[in-house]
This record gives C-alpha cells, structure tokens and sequence, in this order.
C-alpha cells in the first residue's frame, strides 16, 4: 500500500483543492524519492538482523510506517510530505522482498520459520500479500480523502504489530547466539509439539547449517572475492544481478 501510495494521491494533491498543492515537479520527487532512499537498508539490514534477530526488525519496520501515517495529516508544506516520504522509503526498503532492497528481513524470517513442505509458498505468498495491497490502495484511494487514506495507512501497521508480537524467533536466529533452549522452544511453537523430543531431528538440522555457516563466514571476504574472480559462471551471474 506504501508503494502504491503516490498513483493515486498525486493527482489530488495536485488539485487546486487540495491541502497542500504540489508542483508537477515536486509531484515528481514525491515519486521517486521513496525507491531512492530504499538503496540505503542494502548496506545496515543484515548487520540489524544479526544485532536484532528478525523477529524484532520485522517489528522495528512498523514504525517508519506508523510515524509516516501519523505525520502525515499534521504536515502543511511539500517538505513535511516529503519527509514522511523519505521515512516510506527506509521501511519499504528493509522490510518489501521485491523493493531496491535485496536483503529484505520479511523473506528471511519467512525461510528461516517455515516447514520444507510449504517454505515456497509462503514465499511466494509475500508477492501475493503486495499485489493484494496494491489493490486495496488504487481501489480506495480515489474514493476516500486524503485524511481518512492517512487513518487506513495508520490502521495497517498498528494492526500488523498487534498480531505479529505473538510471533516466536527465527530458530535460526537463537541457535546462531547460542540459545538451543530457546530454539527448541521457538520450534515447538511454530510446528504445534508438546515436547521438545519431536522437534528434535530438526533442530539438529537447524544447528548442522548453523556450523556450516560458520565456517564459510569463517573464510573472509577477500577469499569470497578471490573465488568470484575465479569463477566465469559466478561472474556472469552477478553481472546479470546488477
């Protein structure tokens, strides 16, 4: 719904109408602003996931949404709008799977909880959930003014947070800083067992790619650069990324 937020309120706000009348130009950088401050979370999110764990950050990206909503109907001039843009633009870049971020905390917790047997679709569901909130942002924008669109766009992280706080921690994530304890308990959770026995294979599971990680982390980075120059294949791939 962030994402999509400017189709259809640039052509309000730049009516004569409108609380704030914005330039054609100034229409322009409400568009473009939000995808450019997006790069910004490629250089921080892994470091705060490491720091934070995922089940937190998700949480955390609440709050670059709920200030912006709240913000948004005090806000008298272009640069306030312009503002709430730029806070937009840091949470869509964290936590939106398909934005300029490529290392978005949403997918990661999503693999690092789900069972083999329904990972894929809970990934693919992300894109659905987007498309969906695309949707529900052309489909009620034009027909609501721009303060109730604001009340909407504060209702949905308030309602994110409420239901998401119950959540348990990527078991991944505790392994990784040593709290099996907790781990098992997060994995009891997340697959309904009564007992830390029937979790138990996975978990052994979960602390084998744990040491796996470790150690290929382990090697540096200036190996992992070496092994890129040395690989034709690799090479190709990262360019076609890029």
């Amino acid at each position: 719904m962030a994402v999509l937020w400017n189709a259809p309120m640039m052509p309000h706000l730049q009516q004569n109408t409108s609380h704030i009348v914005l330039t054609a130009e100034e229409a322009s950088w409400m568009t473009s602003v939000p995808p450019l401050v997006g790069i910004a979370p490629n250089f921080f999110t892994g470091w705060l996931v490491q720091l934070a764990g995922p089940r937190r950050l998700l949480l955390a990206t609440a709050l670059p949404f709920l200030l912006a909503s709240l913000w948004q109907p005090f806000a008298t001039t272009f640069g306030e709008l312009l503002a709430t843009a730029v806070i937009w633009g840091l949470g869509i870049g964290i936590l939106i799977p398909d934005s300029t971020s490529h290392c978005s905390v949403s997918p990661q917790y999503q693999v690092e909880i789900a069972e083999d047997r329904v990972r894929g679709l809970m990934i693919s569901m992300g894109m659905v959930m987007m498309g969906i909130g695309g949707i529900l942002m052309t489909s009620i924008a034009p027909y609501v003014d721009f303060f109730t669109l604001c009340e909407i766009m504060l209702a949905v992280p308030a309602l994110f947070v409420v239901t998401f706080w119950w959540m348990p921690e990527s078991p991944y994530y505790l392994v990784s800083k040593g709290r099996t304890e907790e781990a098992t308990e997060a994995l009891m959770r997340l697959r309904g067992k009564g007992s830390a026995k029937e979790v138990e294979d996975e978990l052994q599971q979960i602390l084998r790619s744990a040491e796996q990680l470790h150690q290929k982390s382990g090697s540096g980075i200036a190996e992992a650069f070496q092994r890129l120059r040395r690989s034709a294949a690799a090479g190709r791939a990262l360019l076609v990324r890029i």
